[in-house]
């Protein structure tokens, strides 16, 4: 089951809006996030948050449409984003996609990353998407797919990634321990549609941007 989560941070284009719903069981929208969807004219399952961003018309809108809303207060412990995750997780998903989840606001940026780290926690595979990047976490062997060209950064989400070996790539790795927030990983290159990635112990995420 594949959650799609639209936050309130820079609004995705219609054709990633698109894209990402074409193919998920079940959306939940954080606040502003409500107002991005109606660029497709598509209702949300869900719509939760302390509303301080979006149009109340909108949301006697999406009432009187039967979308279920949850309303919190602005002075809560948690974000709208993260709401929407515990949300999302009471329908056992094996995969949540969160659109709108960058931007301006890197405090936002950062604790959304940190949402991929509790979902892999749970073995359910993560992704941070917008019109310039595509972000998610592993924590041992993968092979990404792509197209040769195709940009890819790796960073250390744990403190050391230890042991790793990247393949297919114009810059391979061979047991390499990768240091958090080292920049020795950004901007490499895929040789062909199929990279290789091996380590020893820690989180590795993986970051395909397109510019």
């Amino acid at each position: 089951m594949k959650v799609l989560i639209i936050g309130g941070g820079t609004a995705p284009s219609v054709e990633l809006l698109k894209k990402e719903i074409q193919n998920c069981d079940y959306i939940i929208c954080a606040d502003k996030g409500g107002e991005y969807i109606r660029a497709i004219d598509k209702l949300p399952d869900m719509l939760l948050g302390d509303f301080d961003s979006l149009k109340e018309k909108l949301l006697e809108y999406y009432l009187n449409s039967g979308v279920r809303v949850e309303r919190f207060p602005a002075k809560k412990d948690y974000t709208d984003t993260e709401l929407c995750l515990q949300r999302a997780l009471q329908l056992n998903p094996n995969e949540v996609v969160f659109l709108a989840c960058t931007g301006s606001r890197l405090d936002h940026v950062f604790g959304n990353i940190g949402l991929l780290k509790e979902l892999l926690d749970k073995d359910i595979q993560g992704y941070i998407k917008d019109d310039n990047n595509t972000i998610f976490l592993v924590k041992g062997d993968a092979e990404i797919s792509g197209y040769p060209g195709k940009l890819v950064s790796f960073q250390a989400f744990s403190e050391i990634v230890k042991g790793l070996t990247i393949e297919g790539v114009s810059y391979p790795l061979n047991k390499f321990n990768l240091s958090s927030w080292s920049a020795y990983t950004v901007s490499n290159i895929f040789l062909s549609d199929k990279v290789k990635i091996s380590f020893d112990s820690g989180i590795l995420m993986i970051i395909f941007p397109k510019d």
